[in-house]
């Protein structure tokens, strides 16, 4: 190795790391649930705009504000059930509606996820419950992040990526 490359070398741990990035969340039914109300490719569903505690709503950063998480919260969720082949639009009504509320958020730390990486510390998150109603019944949800492999890279705010692996966990559990 040239004198370059010793001068850089101690580097490679954090260049791995970064390269291995991703949030973990799971779905799992709340008790009582009814498991077999699920939308099937084709059929159609009303994504109601979510809802937030006031807790969470304060927690926000300045940027997702004023509905703004709300609003990119339901068209992502119309997008990620679209992709799996349900006619999904946003409103509350109709014969199927899917309705979510966050119950956690949290923007986490950029530097204590660069200083601090595998470790959980700084994680952020966006934790919720859904409950989809179909002529043939009511499901209902919790959605939660349980784990981060952000790498040192991921220093950032994680709210867009929060947003996109909540419906993309979602709407794979929903759809079948």
């Amino acid at each position: 190795m040239n004198r370059v490359g010793h001068r850089f070398a101690w580097l490679a741990p954090f260049v791995l790391v970064s390269g291995c990035a991703g949030l973990m969340m799971d779905v799992d039914d709340r008790p009582g649930s009814d498991s077999a109300v699920v939308l099937a490719a084709g059929s159609s569903v009303r994504v109601a705009a979510p809802t937030m505690t006031d807790e969470v709503r304060g927690a926000l950063p300045e940027g997702y504000r004023n509905g703004r998480l709300e609003s990119l919260l339901q068209a992502d969720l119309v997008r990620a059930l679209t992709e799996r082949g349900v006619s999904a639009s946003a409103g509350d009504d109709g014969d199927s509606v899917l309705k979510v509320r966050v119950t956690d958020f949290s923007s986490g730390s950029g530097a204590a996820r660069m200083f601090l990486s595998g470790s959980g510390i700084g994680d952020s998150k966006l934790n919720g419950t859904a409950i989809l109603i179909t002529p043939s019944g009511r499901r209902e949800l919790e959605v939660r992040k349980v784990g981060s492999q952000s790498g040192a890279m991921e220093t950032g705010s994680q709210v867009a990526e929060n947003i996109d692996y909540f419906t993309s966990a979602l709407a794979g559990t929903i759809v079948q």
